[in-house]
């Protein structure tokens, strides 16, 4: 009688061991580009900061008073 439960067991192991691998990888990626400092949601902050100001966040449709100035 064979055991066939080996090759699922490495095939298991090995998953795992590339799950760890593209998951640290991407962790020092992002570590290194300065997403975990101090200043980690400044980019958040400066884009909010420079958002288009006729964005409505009920939509995309604009409102009355802005389509009143444009005249339509």
């Amino acid at each position: 009688m064979r055991d066939y439960v080996y090759p699922s067991v490495f095939l298991a192991y090995f998953f795992f061991f590339l799950c760890l691998c593209v998951a640290l990888y991407f962790f020092f990626r992002s570590w290194r580009d300065g997403y975990w400092g101090d200043d980690a949601e400044e980019a958040k902050y400066r884009m909010l900061e420079q958002g288009d100001e006729s964005f409505n966040w009920s939509g995309n449709r604009p409102s009355n008073s802005q389509l009143k100035k444009e005249g339509n």
